[in-house]
């Protein structure tokens, strides 16, 4: 079987929302601005590389996943397409076998309607986040293998050895997968009480769990969503602990992270190879936002969220 050729970057993911105008005042925390036009029912709201579409769940006849917002298409971005007629034509939509709809656009299309939107965003605007670095979905553990195959086969993407993330009352699995400009991961776990599972006897349906944008100064963008009322997890001191005594991370550091409650990931072979992220507490049902720093480090720092893991249960037990 041949391998499709792999997307270039995820440009959009469009939003089903129960709750329009809240769903959008959230997104305007972290600095999306909303276009003076719809697009197709859709509102569009816009930031540097990414596009987000909102659309009323009361416009779809049957919703595939039971949640109130959820996030309904991922847009793949690929360099030539033969052909395309329309930015939402329904041939472009591809269905994963986990039910997960993704749809393809072609660049030059994509840039020529970026360029001749009636956009309010002008190059002075204060820029949180840059592009959308990963998105993370989950899924059932029947769906895992069909979902690696078509990833790798209809995608093109490349895997990346999965990572068990275990701690004393739960576990999951994640398997990322990559392709130049970002990364999709698969969440998966056959413990009950997981927070996978959880949101999938929610859902009752494979769905994207986070996304993740990347951003040049974590901190910063921190101190401008927090200004706007956004609230992230609190990291348990336990955590920084194992930084500094585990991991030989510097005091300096450490208390700079503790402070604005950040992860770090390191390559413990060069140290100037970090990864920097944080994550919202959920903000549409049991769906969060991650923003991740890369200083030229990979990866999703699975690391930290198993020694996340552990702070939690640790400081529960306390």
């Amino acid at each position: 079987m041949s391998v499709s050729t792999p997307p270039l970057s995820v440009p959009f993911v469009e939003i089903t929302t129960a709750f329009l105008d809240d769903t959008i005042r959230t997104l305007e925390r972290f600095g999306f601005v909303r276009d003076m036009l719809l697009y197709k029912e859709r509102t569009v709201l816009r930031q540097q590389e990414v596009t987000l579409f909102v659309i009323p769940a009361s416009d779809i006849k049957e919703r595939p996943i039971r949640l109130e917002t959820y996030l309904s298409r991922v847009g793949l971005l690929y360099e030539d397409l033969e052909s395309q007629k329309d930015l939402f034509c329904e041939s472009m939509d591809i269905h994963s076998p986990a039910g997960i709809v993704f749809h393809k656009i072609d660049k030059r299309n994509w840039d020529r309607w970026g360029r001749t939107r009636n956009s309010r965003i002008h190059a002075s605007q204060e820029t949180t986040l840059m592009h959308i670095d990963h998105v993370a979905f989950n899924v059932f553990p029947s769906q895992l293998e069909a979902m690696d195959a078509w990833l790798k086969t209809h995608l093109g993407l490349t895997p990346l050895r999965p990572h068990a993330i275990k701690g004393k009352a739960t576990s999951f699995v994640c398997s990322p997968y990559e392709a130049q400009g970002f990364s999709f991961v698969l969440n998966t776990s056959e413990c009950a009480t997981s927070q996978i599972s959880t949101f999938l006897n929610v859902s009752q349906a494979a769905a994207v769990q986070h996304l993740a944008f990347g951003v040049t100064d974590i901190l910063s963008a921190l101190r401008k969503v927090r200004e706007k009322g956004v609230s992230f997890i609190q990291i348990p001191d336990q955590y920084y602990d194992t930084l500094l005594q585990e991991k030989g991370i510097p005091q300096e550091q450490v208390s700079v992270l503790k402070e604005a409650s950040v992860l770090l990931d390191q390559d413990p072979r060069l140290s100037d190879r970090q990864l920097l992220q944080t994550f919202t507490k959920d903000l549409f049902g049991p769906i969060f936002f991650e923003l991740i720093e890369r200083r030229t480090r990979k990866g999703f720092g699975e690391g930290n969220i198993e020694a996340l893991f552990k702070a939690v249960e640790a400081q529960i037990a306390s």
